[in-house]
C-alpha cells in the first residue's frame, strides 16, 4: 500500500496566532515555513489529517499480497483483505474507487481511525501491473475552526519550538522536546506503515 496526498497541507495555525505565541513581528517572514512545516509533523505524528484534505491511497495488490509460489495470505484466507485502511483519515468523503480500473460503489465505510472500505466481493488479482485498488477520499476534521484547540495549541508549541531552534532541530526531536508530541498524543491514531 502506498498513500500521498493530493493537496498541499494548510497549516491550522495562522501567522498572527505564532506570531503572539512567540512574541514577534506578524510580518516575519519565517512564520509561515514553521507553521506549515509543524502542521506537516503533526499530521505524520498523528497519522491524521487536520484540515480537509484529499488523499489517494493505492494497493498495488488485493485481495492478495505476495506472489503465487510465495504469497503472504494464503488464498483460504484472502477474505482478512475486505476490509482496507484509508491512512491518515478521519474521513470526510471518498470521491472514487478503482479496482482494476473500473469505477465501483461496492463498499461499505467503516468509521474506524484510520478509516476503512469493506468489500463484500472481492477482485482477481490484476496482472497487467497497475494497481489493483486506488481510492481517493477526503480526509480531516473539515474546518480548522472544528481541529480541536489542543491540537492546535501543541502545532503552536512545536512551531515556536522550530523557530527558536531553527538550524538545530529535526521535526522528532523538536515534536518531544517541545512537549507537542505529549499534548498530541491523546488524538494519535495507530501508526501506518508504508
Amino acid at each position: 500500500m502506498h498513500t500521498y496526498p493530493l493537496t498541499e497541507v494548510e497549516p491550522v495555525v495562522t501567522n498572527a496566532e505564532l506570531a503572539d505565541w512567540l512574541g514577534v513581528d506578524a510580518t516575519d517572514p519565517l512564520l509561515p515555513i514553521f507553521a506549515t512545516s509543524a502542521t506537516s509533523a503533526a499530521i505524520e505524528y498523528l497519522q491524521s489529517e487536520l484540515i480537509s484534505r484529499t488523499r489517494k491511497v493505492i494497493y498495488q495488490e488485493w485481495p492478495g499480497v505476495g506472489t503465487d509460489t510465495s504469497p503472504t495470505i494464503s488464498r483460504n484466507n484472502i477474505n482478512s483483505l475486505r476490509y482496507i485502511d484509508l491512512p491518515y483519515a478521519r474521513l470526510i468523503s471518498v470521491q472514487s474507487v478503482l479496482i482494476g480500473g473500473v469505477a465501483t460503489t461496492d463498499y461499505k465505510q467503516v468509521d474506524n481511525l484510520p478509516a476503512q472500505l469493506y468489500f463484500d466481493t472481492y477482485a482477481a488479482i490484476y496482472e497487467n501491473g497497475d494497481p489493483v485498488l486506488v481510492v481517493n477520499y477526503t480526509a480531516g476534521y473539515g474546518l480548522i475552526s472544528a481541529v480541536p484547540q489542543a491540537i492546535k495549541s501543541a502545532v503552536s508549541m512545536l512551531a515556536a519550538y522550530m523557530y527558536d531552534h531553527r538550524g538545530s532541530c529535526d521535526s522528532a526531536s523538536a515534536l518531544a522536546q517541545s512537549g507537542a508530541a505529549m499534548a498530541l498524543s491523546p488524538y494519535r491514531t495507530s501508526v501506518v506503515m508504508l
